[in-house]
């Protein structure tokens, strides 16, 4: 699976045996249509019990290369970046999703609580990309030289699918890890900050409804973030300038509320925005 930028515009090319094209082509049909409809999504892993996680990101390609139809990639996210929630999932390894360029919203948005299914609110660092990635990269040191700013983010998922309870890890892994959208803050330069030092407060209406830190993400904010780049690399996915790696949560990630919400990041700075 590879991900080519041309012209500005990204498409998608695929490579799978025949013999199971045509079950995760359905599959990735499913949640397209499910998702251009704001319906629930399909839980994939109910649909096929020999679903892996290899098939399970071949669907995500699948599923994303049709949003790219009408989207850009604007970045990626880790998620399930710590060890209690690849507990709660029954998986041992964190997952990746697409970010897309209509779901990056500015800071003291109004975002519409009608347009979410099962909505998730979580703050997160995220590193921004200053130079094309195409190799795998060998340690935190090397990734540095990619990396020249981070900044404060908001992300809102969500993580509506049919029936009760939690979807499996190859649920989310198929359905794009529930990328919605997120509220990019100010960049500032990753030599000016200790990215595992950074603590975050999440308040509604005045209140604090979380209270987290880097440690939250296990190995920090740089070392998720090199996970990312290089289980992307594995997949053939080229990580293009200006794109953001979402390193994971900071602290509870809560369902999300109507109200006021405002985050503080310390020396990341500040993010506020609005939930009817």
């Amino acid at each position: 699976m590879r991900w080519l930028q041309v012209g500005g515009v990204c498409t998608l090319c695929f490579c799978a045996s025949l013999v199971q094209a045509s079950n995760l082509h359905h599959f990735a049909a499913q949640l397209s249509l499910a998702e251009s409809a704001r319906q629930p999504l399909p839980r994939v892993s109910q649909l096929d019990s020999e679903l892996d996680r290899e098939h399970a990101y071949k669907i995500q390609d699948l599923f994303v290369r049709e949003i790219l139809r009408r989207d850009s990639i604007a970045g990626f996210k880790a998620g399930l970046t710590s060890q209690q929630s690849r507990e709660r999932f029954k998986t041992g390894e964190s997952v990746s999703g697409v970010l897309f360029t209509t779901g990056r919203r500015t800071g003291r948005s109004v975002i519409m609580r009608s347009s979410f299914h099962s909505p998730l609110v979580e703050t997160e660092i995220a590193l921004i990309v200053s130079r094309p990635i195409r190799q795998p990269i060998a340690s935190v040191a090397e990734l540095r030289r990619y990396i020249r700013t981070a900044a404060p983010v908001i992300e809102l998922a969500d993580v509506g699918f049919v029936g009760d309870g939690l979807p499996s890890a190859l649920d989310l892994v198929a359905a794009n890890v529930g990328s919605d959208s997120f509220i990019v803050g100010f960049p500032r330069s990753v030599n000016r900050l200790d990215l595992d030092s950074v603590t975050s407060v999440l308040r509604r209406d005045g209140a604090i409804v979380s209270e987290g830190s880097a440690s939250d993400v296990e190995g920090g904010p740089w070392e998720s973030a090199l996970w990312l780049v290089n289980q992307l690399v594995s997949r053939d996915i080229d990580i293009h300038t200006g794109q953001l790696l979402l390193t994971g949560a900071l602290g509870t990630v809560l369902p999300a509320e109507p109200g006021r919400y405002v985050a503080e990041f310390g020396s990341l700075g500040k993010l506020s925005f609005d939930f009817r």
